[in-house]
C-alpha cells in the first residue's frame, strides 16, 4: 500500500523526504495538542508551588492524568531551559 514502492528517487529527494520525517511537534505546535504552552507552565507551577496532585490537575484541565505526568517530567510541552 506504499505509493512509493518500486520508485527510485534522487539523493536530493531522499534527503527532503527524510528531513520531513524528522520534524517533531512538541507542545501546542502539535496538531493534536490538548493544552497551550501557557497552561503547561501553569500546571508545573501549580504542582510545584501549590502542591496540587496530578489527579486534581487532570480534572481541572480536563485531560488524562498521563498528559499531566508527561508535562511534569518534561516529556511534552518542554520548558525552554531544559
Amino acid at each position: 500500500n506504499n505509493p512509493n514502492f518500486g520508485k527510485h528517487f534522487s539523493n536530493e529527494i531522499k534527503q527532503i523526504m527524510s528531513d520531513k520525517k524528522k520534524i517533531i511537534y512538541n507542545g501546542e505546535g502539535n496538531p493534536k495538542a490538548q493544552l497551550t504552552n501557557e497552561q503547561a507552565k501553569n500546571i508545573r507551577n501549580e504542582f510545584k508551588i501549590d502542591k496540587i496532585s496530578e489527579k486534581d490537575l487532570s480534572i481541572k484541565y480536563n485531560v488524562k492524568r498521563k498528559v499531566i505526568h508527561r508535562i511534569l517530567i518534561n516529556q511534552t510541552y518542554k520548558e525552554n531551559n531544559k
